[in-house]
Order: C-alpha cells, then sequence, then structure tokens
C-alpha cells in the first residue's frame, strides 16, 4: 500500500519566545519505506505576532511524504508518526528549545487538522541551570534523545520520568491520500482492461487494429504531403508586363 501525506506546519501558537522554528522528522517502522527525502527537515524562522490574545508565529510549511508498507504487519508495528522540536533564538543570539512534541499521521484519507501539544524538559530544583537559562542559554536539553523520541521502546513513544511543562501548540494540515490495487473493486478492475473496452465500444479486436493502420497510413501520407509542398515553392512574378522565356 501507498500513503501520500502533504503535511503543512501551519503555525506555532503561544510558545515563550518570538523568533521561532521547527524541525520536525518523520518515524517509521521497519518495513515501511519512505519514497524520498522529505522524512526530516527544518522550516524558516516565523516571527511571532499576537493575534486575538495569542502570539501566533506563522510557517506555512508545506512538505510531501510518501510512505510504502508493506503487507505483513510484525509485532513491533506502529503507524507513522510526525516528531517535532520547536527552537527559538533571541536578539542576543540566546539559543532555546520551546517545546518537543508527536503525533501520530492519520490513517483516514482526507483533509486533517492536527494540534500538537508541546513540552520542554524542566529542572525547577536547579537555580544554578534557571540563572544560565536566563543569561546565557538554554541549559536544559534532552542530549540523548533526538527530536523528542523519548524512551522509545519498540512502537510506544514516551515521556515518563522527565520532568517537563507545557509549552504551546503546533498546529498543522495533514492531507492524507491512500492507493493499493486491493481497494479497486474486481469488477471494476475488468471494465479497465483493453478487452472490455473494446466491446463496450462496439468493436471487434481485429477490426480496431485495422481502423487504427488506416489512420496512421493517412498520418503518414499527410506529412509527407506537407513536407514535399513546402519544399517545391512555385515562383510567383506578379509584374504581368515580364515574359519567362
Amino acid at each position: 500500500m501507498q500513503t501520500i501525506y502533504n503535511l503543512i506546519l501551519e503555525q506555532g501558537i503561544n510558545f515563550e519566545h518570538d523568533e521561532l522554528y521547527v524541525e520536525y522528522k518523520i518515524e517509521v517502522p521497519a518495513g515501511v519505506h519512505v519514497n524520498d527525502e522529505n522524512n526530516e527537515g527544518c522550516t524558516h524562522t516565523s516571527l511571532a505576532k499576537s493575534v486575538e490574545g495569542n502570539d501566533i508565529a506563522i510557517f506555512s510549511y508545506n512538505f510531501s511524504v510518501q510512505l510504502l508498507m508493506d503487507t505483513k504487519v510484525t509485532d513491533d508495528f506502529f503507524w507513522p508518526r510526525i516528531l517535532v522540536k520547536v527552537n527559538a533564538e533571541d536578539l542576543w543570539g540566546r539559543y532555546y528549545i520551546d517545546g518537543y512534541g508527536f503525533t501520530m499521521l492519520p490513517q483516514s484519507p482526507g483533509r486533517h487538522t492536527v494540534t500538537i501539544p508541546c513540552w520542554k524538559p524542566l529542572d525547577p530544583l536547579n537555580k544554578r541551570a534557571a540563572l544560565f537559562n536566563y543569561f546565557v542559554s538554554q541549559s536544559i536539553d534532552i542530549d540523548h534523545l533526538k527530536l523528542g523520541e523519548l524512551l522509545t521502546q519498540s512502537k510506544r513513544v514516551s515521556r515518563i520520568g522527565l520532568a517537563t511543562e507545557t509549552s504551546g501548540d503546533l498546529k498543522l494540515n495533514i492531507s492524507c491520500i491512500l492507493q493499493a490495487k486491493n481497494f479497486i473493486p474486481r469488477d471494476l478492475l475488468r471494465q479497465m482492461t483493453y478487452n472490455s473496452a473494446i466491446k463496450r465500444a462496439g468493436l471487434h479486436s481485429n477490426l480496431h487494429w485495422k481502423i487504427m493502420k488506416v489512420l496512421i497510413e493517412f498520418e503518414k501520407a499527410k506529412s509527407q504531403f506537407i513536407e514535399t509542398r513546402n519544399r517545391f515553392e512555385p515562383n510567383s512574378d506578379f509584374n504581368t508586363g515580364t515574359n519567362h522565356k
């Protein structure tokens, strides 16, 4: 089965900092193959603005992913998911991670609006980390995990055991297309065959090919005639007083 996703990282809502950009990664299990190189990437930087009491950073970042899934399902199979990491940088060059998050990609075809609630690691008892975070840069990060892929045990993702706090929401628009031969009814497949199309037109297969052969020969003769006419153009003299001998 082939699954096509067209994703739009639409906007970030109510994150702590203003200049935001998002890193993303499409995580797939064994037996699922990604057809292109868009399974991970990064958006441009967007400046958040206040809209009706909410700080909104608009990305409208569009990318597509094509997945090929095997028919056999293993025990460690999980549905593909997107992992996100919201980054920020202020005017002083200080770097922050404003949130991690993930969500399963839609399993049904159509257009879906998805909101990912994001969180970030927290160490409330470390005063040194708080001072470092305020004056220099963020000191607390998940250095042994990539893009919020937390404590992955087979098909499950969790942040149990980490001190975290909510940070903001990331809104996505996802369009899903599912393609598989099994989705086509058998009677429709029979109608799509060549012989069935000839029968619906009321033609015998031999008669059809004879007609096609005549049309092809006619097109060849027409092309040769046009080529010959363009090659030998007659000389015309509009001066009637001149005679050619």
